[in-house]
């Protein structure tokens, strides 16, 4: 497990380490998820869009769980088709 302390600017940005951005293969092209959990900030790369395709068949995912899902969002965002602030996970 790698440990790191880092500063954060007055605009809430920080630079992550050189040996953890090495070690997770995050480069600035990266698209990184912050979610938290009991009081911990996670954050996570996750995979280009070309390697999710086709993932909700390799989870399981039918259509019709996907079209729930996407109801529900527009219910709980008044219609709006998207995560307008950012990726909510």
């Amino acid at each position: 497990m790698s440990l790191a302390t880092v500063n954060m600017s007055p605009n809430g940005e920080v630079v992550i380490p050189y040996e953890l951005r090495k070690k997770l293969n995050i480069s600035e092209k990266s698209i990184l998820v912050f979610r938290e959990s009991n009081g911990e900030l996670i954050m996570r790369p996750i995979s280009p869009f070309s390697e999710l395709m086709g993932i909700d068949k390799k989870l399981g995912i039918t259509s019709a769980s996907l079209k729930k899902l996407r109801s529900e969002w527009k219910r709980k965002h008044g219609g709006k088709g998207g995560a307008s602030n950012g990726l909510h996970i």
